[in-house]
């Protein structure tokens, strides 16, 4: 699913050129009464292991009590991670 900037949908309507007899006022309600998603941004890291084995989330620092746990995401700050050890 993609989610977008409704001001930025609404400026690029308004800068289209319409034809002659439509001024976009139908594009623009469209526009204005679609329903907004409410998302978060996402957060991303990667696992960083140090000597002993643990791993810790190069987003917020917490680490592992496990030596070589790991997830796609942060239990803690809830970071996805890109690179590094990740056993799913």
């Amino acid at each position: 699913m993609d989610y977008i900037k409704r001001s930025v949908v609404v400026q690029k309507v308004m800068e289209t050129k319409w034809e002659s007899g439509s001024d976009g006022a139908a594009a623009m309600e469209i526009v204005a009464a679609t329903p907004a998603s409410d998302v978060a941004p996402v957060t991303h890291g990667e696992w960083i292991e140090d000597d002993y084995g643990y791993n810790r989330c190069s987003a917020c620092g917490w680490e592992w009590d496990e030596p070589e746990a790991v997830s796609l995401y942060c239990p803690h700050c809830g970071a996805k991670m890109e690179e590094g050890e990740i056993d799913a």
